[in-house]
């Protein structure tokens, strides 16, 4: 990782390549710069913040097995995902994900491809989980993810089934149970309302107001109601209040 440089170090290209790392560091030594490769390595370094070379190196072949990380995800291929989560454990808590909680947070929340959890991706957040990710990853950044969507549910039952806690703050101050709320999802929001324990807490300050939220927790949901709600359109507004901006 980067560490403390008597001059102010300059940022790494977003996709830094190694190579273009090397020819700078050839272009330096060509210039005077320097007085040996190594030499101008070294200065190349420290001018992003490195101690030495080999530190910068490793900080590169890092950020492309994180690369090579989110392409399994996306790509479904699970074969991959374990062979570079085996051969560097470390990856289980690369920044990967919604507020680069995890990976286990990016594969939960199934963006790439948009579609909800087969069994693969499923298979994938279950092995994960085995193998050392941390569930509770970002506080539940996971769960907090596939909450979002009611398609998402077999996600959600998978992780809860594996410890994850229904009522936890995802970053130390959003419940889990906001997730739905924000998305305006009934089916997500109604399966965490259903879990055991859960804590649904309503923020209205009238007493009328709050338990008309705490009434929610009486709804109950048939297969009927579910593919009827599946069934409405997604493609249109539902709120547009007078104060609003002019939507596109």
């Amino acid at each position: 990782m980067p560490t403390d440089n008597p001059e102010t170090p300059r940022p790494l290209p977003d996709r830094p390549n190694l190579r273009h790392l090397k020819d700078q560091a050839k272009d330096l030594l060509k210039a005077g710069g320097a007085a040996s490769l190594t030499h101008a390595q070294f200065k190349i370094a420290r001018s992003y913040g490195f101690d030495s070379w080999p530190k910068l190196k490793a900080h590169i072949d890092s950020l492309e097995e994180i690369g090579q990380l989110k392409l399994a995800i996306d790509s479904n291929d699970l074969g991959q995902v374990k062979k570079l989560m085996t051969h560097n454990p470390e990856l289980h808590r690369a920044p990967l994900g919604y507020n680069k909680n995890g990976p286990l947070t990016w594969v939960a929340e199934c963006r790439i491809p948009w579609e909800p959890p087969g069994h693969v991706r499923l298979a994938m957040a279950a092995w994960m989980i085995d193998h050392g990710s941390d569930i509770h990853q970002g506080g539940d950044g996971p769960l907090m993810r596939a909450a979002l969507f009611g398609p998402r549910i077999p996600m959600m039952e998978l992780l809860v089934a594996r410890g994850a806690d229904v009522n936890a703050e995802w970053n130390g101050y959003y419940p889990i149970i906001f997730a739905p709320c924000e998305t305006m999802e009934p089916l997500a929001l109604k399966w965490l309302l259903d879990q055991d324990g859960v804590a649904a807490i309503p923020k209205a300050s009238r007493a009328e107001s709050q338990q008309a939220n705490l009434d929610a927790l009486k709804v109950k949901l048939d297969d009927d109601d579910r593919k009827a709600i599946a069934a409405l359109p997604k493609d249109k507004r539902c709120v547009n209040p007078a104060f609003g901006p002019a939507w596109d």
